[in-house]
């Protein structure tokens, strides 16, 4: 584990929620891959990575992920039916996926 990631507080975030919902995992990777392309995401763009990659799981939105500190809301578009993110620590979210073995 990195010092950097260490004291992270998304780092800790990411480490709570696979405790608390380790089914929530996937959608992180799926942001973390996102988040490496584009500086922000469209929630959309998450549901649709996550079936690239075969989930198959409920996907309700991003909102939990924000309460824990590990996406942030950006903006709103679209008469507010857009939601955009960005994840603030990218390096911290693929420090605690790998250590939790989630295929970031």
């Amino acid at each position: 584990m990195s010092t950097t990631a260490a004291v992270s507080s998304v780092y800790v975030a990411v480490k709570r929620l696979a405790r608390e919902k380790p089914d929530w995992l996937p959608i992180v990777a799926a942001c973390r891959r996102l988040a490496l392309t584009t500086d922000t995401f469209a929630g959309r763009w998450v549901h649709n990575d996550l079936e690239k990659h075969g989930w198959s799981g409920l996907f309700t939105g991003l909102k939990m992920l924000e309460s824990y500190g590990i996406v942030e809301h950006v903006k709103t578009t679209r008469a507010g039916q857009r939601a955009y993110w960005k994840m603030p620590d990218i390096a911290a979210v693929t420090v605690a996926l790998f250590e939790l073995g989630v295929a970031p």
